[in-house]
């Protein structure tokens, strides 16, 4: 029985691990990014500087846990000299007892609403890509528009258990540019070496 999953992660991607403790892990990225910092920044301007990034990367997994996420996904710096600007959580979801129709069904009534039938080694998956327009924020700037990609299935021999992976891209601010394209397929790309583990995921 699949109680776990493997993802091939290429360079900038990173993982957290929202089941864990997640303090020492933003600790620990947040001073691997602070290296970054330009030398010519007086520790003044870069101890804040620090304190935002983690702030801001801490509340983004909280909340992704809060929602059910089992692990979050970022990119850490730049590839081929451009930032990708991506995330994407894996999230785990029980439902009632189903069965095998039952997923049918419910995988049916995705694809009528949209979503593409999409097969990663012998499991049928429903893959959902739009924009998203976020809310306006506190202090009156506009919402950050963003590409995003949803992919959901059930677990192999546990139809009870659901993973759905949600992606999220703002590239470079256009989400239907070329640049979001991009990074869309490179994501796809990822989910295609998604693969089932008898462990959990570690």
């Amino acid at each position: 029985m699949a109680r776990g999953y493997r993802l091939v992660l290429p360079p900038p991607w990173r993982r957290i691990n929202l089941l864990t403790d997640l303090e020492p892990q933003v600790d620990e990225i947040v001073e691997r990014g602070a290296r970054l910092i330009p030398k010519e920044i007086s520790p003044d301007q870069a101890g804040p500087l620090k304190r935002q990034m983690r702030a801001r990367l801490l509340t983004q997994v909280v909340d992704a846990r809060e929602r059910g996420g089992l692990d979050f996904y970022f990119t850490d710096g730049e590839q081929h000299g451009f930032a990708y600007n991506a995330t994407f959580v894996v999230s785990g979801l029980v439902t009632s007892t189903l069965d095998a129709a039952d997923v049918a069904d419910a995988l049916t009534e995705q694809f009528r609403r949209g979503a593409d039938p999409v097969e990663i080694r012998d499991v049928l998956w429903a893959r959902r890509e739009f924009t998203e327009t976020g809310e306006m924020t506190p202090d009156g700037k506009e919402p950050v528009a963003a590409r995003r990609v949803d992919y959901m299935t059930a677990v192999p021999d546990d139809p009870r258990r659901w993973i759905m992976v949600t992606f999220s891209t703002i590239a470079d601010g256009d989400p239907e540019g070329r640049l979001s394209a991009l990074v869309v397929q490179l994501f796809d790309a990822m989910m295609t070496t998604w693969s089932w583990t008898s462990e959990p995921t570690g």
